[in-house]
Order: structure tokens, then C-alpha cells, then sequence
């Protein structure tokens, strides 16, 4: 049985975002980073995310998971959304967890998916104490591939239609 009390997410700060852990006040900012076809489409399950879809998941899933971990992120000069930020480590995973980002398109390419990701892996080996990240990827998506492989993940295996790339910390 899931362990029915609310966790609380810490902030990560870093030079240039500030990141909060995912509140329903944040439902439209990360359905609309969801919403974009370019994005879903890598998905494991490819669709635009509603609104009521992602409320129903927060509420009866997310709050009570822990062993998931997600930010959103916010430039600090101008407090737009920059993306979303998460990590996931299973219980049969002692070693290790999962890493997720999604980025708004206005904010890709400027190094801030480099300065969350790393932020998110930092705080997961204190705190979650891994030595090792992976990311699961879909085999055509490859501006993630690209930016996994630039973050220092190699790729170790395939799973379907996803690769997974690990990463040593």
C-alpha cells in the first residue's frame, strides 16, 4: 500500500533558475510543456496530456509516490518557466535513478537543461545517495540523445522503442 502522507520537494537553486517542487498550481505550465506534438511524441505513452488527465495523476499517484522527485523550473531574471525536472528511483534500484527534463522550446540550447539536469543529479546523489543516473530515450529523438550523450550518459541498452543511457557520478 502507497504510503498515504504528502512529500515535500526541496528547492534547488542554481545560477540562473530556481526550482520548486511540482504543485496542482502547476497543471497548465506542464500541460502546456506536454502539449507540444514535437515533445509527446517521444513519450511512452504518445498523446497530449489534458489537464484532467494530469490533475487525476498528481493527485491519486504523484503526491504519494516517493520515489519520485519532480521541479519545475523558473528563470530566475525573468521567473518564466524554463521546464520541468525530475528523477525516479525505484526500490529495486539501490544504486541508481532515473533522470526526466523536459524543456520550453524559448529556453533550449542556452545550457539551462545542462544547469537543471545537473542540479536535479546533484541533489539525487546527496539525498538518494546514487552513484549512477540513467535516461530513458526514445530511439528518434535525437536532440535528447544528442544532449544526454553532451551530459556524459552513455548509451547502454535498448528497450523497445526507448534507449537507455547511464551516466557515473
Amino acid at each position: 500500500m502507497k504510503n498515504k502522507a504528502k512529500k515535500t520537494i526541496p528547492m534547488i537553486i542554481t545560477e540562473r533558475l530556481v526550482m520548486k517542487g511540482i504543485t496542482e498550481n502547476d497543471t497548465d505550465s506542464i500541460v502546456n510543456l506536454r502539449g507540444e506534438e514535437e515533445v509527446y511524441k517521444y513519450f511512452k505513452n504518445p498523446h497530449k496530456l489534458t489537464k484532467e488527465e494530469h490533475e487525476n495523476w498528481f493527485n491519486s499517484f504523484y503526491v504519494f509516490d516517493n520515489c519520485r522527485y519532480d521541479w519545475i523550473a523558473f528563470e530566475k531574471e525573468s521567473e518564466k518557466v524554463v521546464g520541468v525536472f525530475g528523477v525516479f528511483k525505484s526500490g529495486d534500484s539501490s544504486f541508481g535513478a532515473e533522470v526526466s527534463y523536459l524543456l520550453d522550446k524559448e529556453f533550449r540550447g542556452a545550457g539551462y537543461g545542462h544547469e537543471a539536469l545537473n542540479g536535479v543529479i546533484n541533489w539525487a546523489k546527496d539525498n538518494l545517495n546514487i552513484s549512477y543516473a540513467t535516461a530513458v530515450i526514445h530511439k528518434n529523438n535525437t536532440k535528447s540523445i544528442d544532449f544526454a550523450k553532451r551530459e556524459g550518459f552513455v548509451k547502454t541498452s535498448k528497450d523497445g522503442l526507448f534507449y537507455i543511457f547511464k551516466k557515473e557520478l
